[in-house]
């Protein structure tokens, strides 16, 4: 039973990394495509990222205990290998978990009125949540449960509220021309590889639940932004008022035009809750990697 219990919560942990705050973006950046061709621009990007993290995991099982990304990388590559990765991996990851820490401190200011300035919310962030990261995977595994759960009913408040919403023309629309310009973002959108060697600790180096927990853990998102992709393109205009261009000029993600087309304040309200919940399921994921 306990194999299983990590099973679920590997795949989570998976899961958790890959769906950051960047999917409320994701359906902006990728509008100019459309529906139809971002659904193929996900399926590709999934399937490579799938398979790298496939052989992350073959990697990780051919060197002992306590590998990391800067080991492989030596073992694989020599000592020129190790100091790119090095470089390289640190600066994304201090990059993406600097980014969290901004974003998640700030949905805490907002949700608190403005009661303490945005820096102050995100040292309030750190003191709150680094703790579970110096823990281990093992509470870290055992409360993303909780969160993926609130990532869950969050997504499907979402899902209820935009389907009587959807407009089947809308999704329609696309420009084939341009669809190599999804692929960065999407990319990204699948990236969790940084927590291999750490699943392959956390699931006791049981290569069978961990080669299921990272291809479940990698579909989940493809599933999800699927759906998110149809419900944003189907109910938001490309071009126009209120539309994803207008969101992409102002820096905005798909939560702004939603709520003002659908005309519905909890909107906003459930997107922070999702947002909040998906970058703290993914600082977890990038700082237990880091």
């Amino acid at each position: 039973m306990n194999t299983y219990g990590n099973l679920v919560r590997g795949t989570l942990l998976i899961a958790g990394t890959s769906i950051g705050g960047g999917m409320l973006a994701l359906p902006v950046l990728t509008s100019q495509v459309g529906f139809f061709p971002s659904l193929v621009i996900y399926f590709m990007c999934w399937l490579f990222m799938m398979s790298t993290g496939l052989l992350f995991l073959e990697v990780s099982m051919w060197m002992g205990k306590g590998a990391n990304i800067i080991s492989m990388a030596e073992y694989t590559l020599g000592k020129a290998g190790k100091i790119a990765a090095w470089c390289l991996y640190l600066f994304l990851f201090y990059c993406l978990t600097l980014a969290y820490i901004v974003g998640a401190g700030n949905l805490l200011a907002e949700a608190v009125n403005g009661a303490v300035t945005d820096w102050q919310a995100q040292v309030l962030f750190l003191l709150i949540f680094a703790p579970f990261v110096y823990a281990g995977a093992q509470l870290v595994g055992r409360f993303n449960v909780f969160l993926m759960l609130g990532l869950g009913i969050s997504y499907l408040v979402f899902v209820a509220l935009g389907l009587p919403y959807i407009r089947t023309d809308l999704l329609l629309a696309s420009n084939w021309s341009k669809a190599w310009t999804a692929l960065p973002i999407t990319f990204t959108a699948f990236a969790y590889q940084g927590t291999i060697p750490t699943l392959v600790e956390y699931m006791k180096r049981d290569v069978k639940h961990t080669r299921l927990a990272i291809i479940i853990g990698s579909f989940l998102p493809l599933i999800a932004y699927t759906i998110w992709q149809g419900l944003i393109l189907g109910i938001v205009p490309i071009e126009g008022p209120n539309s994803l261009e207008e969101a992409i000029q102002a820096g905005q993600n798909a939560v702004q035009p939603l709520k003002n087309i659908m005309n519905n304040s909890s909107v906003y309200v459930v997107g922070q809750y999702f947002a909040f919940f998906a970058l703290l399921t993914s600082f977890f994921g990038v700082t237990l990697g880091l």
